[in-house]
């Protein structure tokens, strides 16, 4: 059994849903997916490295920086055991400047996954073990933007 809290800024309905079944039922990306109203792309729409031409060059390289040193500092703070709101905060704002960059359209799925979990984790901030759960898999979502950051503006951006 799953249970999955949403931010109430993202709840349209109520904020805990409980699914039964365990994994042979239903994974825990599709519970995500589903309480957070952003079903996952479908496989050949996947986010990729290719295409990002028309992006914002500069603002996607500043973007990127950004999301890259705020990862740092969430990382940084991540042994403290407490404090990640903040930390978090910045890096949903670099991301949200990444959004203003012109990220190509069958990213856009995955962008929003990676917002909503970020969401999720400064929502959840006083809650270590839940709010450290949803970084980890925005931090792991992260991956695939900032290799498509790479090929649009020729940078070498990765997380630390």
């Amino acid at each position: 059994m799953y249970k999955l809290h949403t931010p109430l800024a993202l709840a349209l309905a109520p904020t805990t849903g409980t699914a039964l079944g365990g994994e042979a039922a239903i994974s825990e990306a599709g519970l995500r997916d589903a309480a957070l109203g952003c079903p996952a792309p479908a496989a050949g729409d996947r986010c990729t490295a290719t295409g990002a031409d028309g992006m914002d060059a500069a603002a996607a390289n500043a973007a990127a920086a950004a999301i890259v040193d705020a990862v740092r500092a969430v990382d940084q703070q991540i042994p403290v055991g407490f404090g990640l709101g903040a930390p978090m905060a910045d890096l949903r704002a670099a991301v949200g400047d990444l959004d203003t960059a012109g990220v190509p359209d069958r990213c856009q799925d995955l962008l929003g996954l990676v917002e909503a979990d970020l969401d999720q984790a400064i929502f959840d901030s006083s809650i270590f073990a839940r709010s450290l759960a949803s970084y980890r898999i925005a931090r792991e979502n992260l991956v695939p933007l900032l290799e498509m950051v790479n090929v649009a503006v020729g940078s070498s951006y990765e997380l630390p």
